[in-house]
């Protein structure tokens, strides 16, 4: 939905402890399949501390507000 522009809000995973790492592993293998459109960069962003998402937030919100 995101790539056909339906849903524009961010997408964030928290990969603590790698929970997510085998799901993003299995999108790679179906783009390289060409199974799925290439995943682009600005359609979701990993991080893997909560600090670190704290802070992609807290940009997100000064950009709103601009």
């Amino acid at each position: 939905l995101k790539q056909t522009g339906q849903f524009s809000k961010p997408i964030y995973f928290l990969n603590v402890l790698d929970f997510w790492t085998p799901f993003l592993e299995a999108l790679t293998v179906m783009e390289e399949s060409r199974m799925i459109l290439s995943r682009s960069e600005d359609l979701m962003t990993v991080v893997e501390r909560v600090e670190d998402l704290l802070k992609e937030l807290s940009q997100l919100s000064v950009r709103a507000d601009v």
